[in-house]
């Protein structure tokens, strides 16, 4: 069985050693900041969604484990977004570990998802998703999520 678990301390410094360098490196790839000023937007996107680390208001992160093999297998995080009057989910990441790809994980670390955002009396999730990212466009398109808006470029030499 899978199930959700709130992050430990631990857990979050781990996370925040690679997901920053990792979140910047993501957005200098689509083309539209040098590496330095994506890693400077990186850090300051994290340090505002997390100004009290995990304990920080309307942010939730959780490891997604697996009973029947006693691992966790990756992770999901989510926070409470408002827009004007209206809340909704939104997805701010979501990793399974490189050996436990391709078997489920993730859709079901969404199901799961979707029971905790039931809970807090929400009834939309967002997620933005890079375009060279087919793999979990595919997953996302799977689990029901339509495209609500496509930016699209073109290199100019």
């Amino acid at each position: 069985m899978v199930y959700l678990t709130p992050f430990t301390e631990p857990e979050f410094e781990h996370y925040l050693s690679y997901a920053v360098k990792e979140y910047g490196e993501e957005i200098a790839k689509s083309g539209h900041r040098s590496a330095e000023a994506a890693q400077t937007q990186a850090r300051q996107q994290y340090q505002e969604l997390f100004p009290q680390r995990l304990e920080s208001p309307d942010q939730y992160i959780f490891s997604i484990e697996d009973d029947s093999i006693g691992q966790k297998v990756g992770l999901i995080w989510f926070g409470v977004m408002r827009q004007g009057e209206k809340k909704r989910a939104f997805v701010y990441d979501v990793r399974i570990q490189p050996e436990f790809r391709r078997r489920g994980y993730g859709e079901q670390a969404f199901i799961l998802l979707e029971e905790k955002v039931r809970a807090l009396g929400l009834h939309e999730i967002g997620l933005h998703v890079f375009g060279h990212n087919q793999g979990a466009r595919a997953l996302y398109q799977k689990l029901g999520y339509a495209e609500t808006n496509i930016q699209m470029s073109k290199q100019i030499s």
